[in-house]
């Protein structure tokens, strides 16, 4: 169960192991009194990771299954963290990181050059080495215990963010794929 005395650290999309949700699961052993949610996936896929979570111990992990796409900003809004713990299987930039920078809250994301596209480490967002559990849970609580950096990474991504359209996106996307 989730408590809202302590931060939440949330996550949303699909459970894949290439989305880096085990290593976020992992992070939570590494982190003070936050609890991390994980909504999204399927039901065969939530399976497997709970029974991941049950394996480890991992008591402060909350996963919420698949809720309409209508209705994940509402659990961006709660976080006080939003993560994107990706591996680097993906070419190109989630559009994850769009809605979270839209939900103007401080991110951690993995350091990968496609996300790099778009955050900046100190600037927009926190980076941290893709796979690293510890190295995550340290980013996600430099976050928390400093309120002054978590504004500026939130005010930041989301005045970012401002800039990018579905045009321009695209645009990016056609023009990579082209190199």
């Amino acid at each position: 169960m989730c408590i809202r005395d302590s931060p939440i650290i949330v996550y949303t999309g699909h459970l894949y192991p290439s989305k880096g949700v085990y290593i976020l699961a992992e992070s939570s052993r590494y982190l003070r009194e936050a609890q991390v949610l994980i909504v999204g996936g399927t039901p065969e896929d939530l399976k497997q990771l709970q029974c991941f979570i049950q394996n480890k111990q991992l008591k402060r992990v909350v996963l919420q299954s698949y809720v309409p796409p209508y209705k994940i900003p509402l659990f961006q809004q709660a976080a006080d963290v939003l993560v994107n713990p990706q591996l680097g299987l993906e070419s190109q930039c989630p559009l994850k990181i769009f809605e979270y920078m839209a939900a103007r809250r401080p991110i951690v994301a993995s350091d990968l050059p496609t996300l790099r596209e778009i955050l900046r480490h100190e600037e927009n967002a926190l980076l941290a080495s893709p796979g690293e559990p510890v190295e995550l849970a340290r980013a996600i609580q430099r976050v928390l215990d400093n309120p002054s950096l978590a504004k500026k990474l939130a005010n930041n991504s989301f005045k970012y963010v401002q800039q990018w359209t579905w045009e321009k996106r695209a645009k990016i996307i056609i023009e990579n794929s082209q190199k």
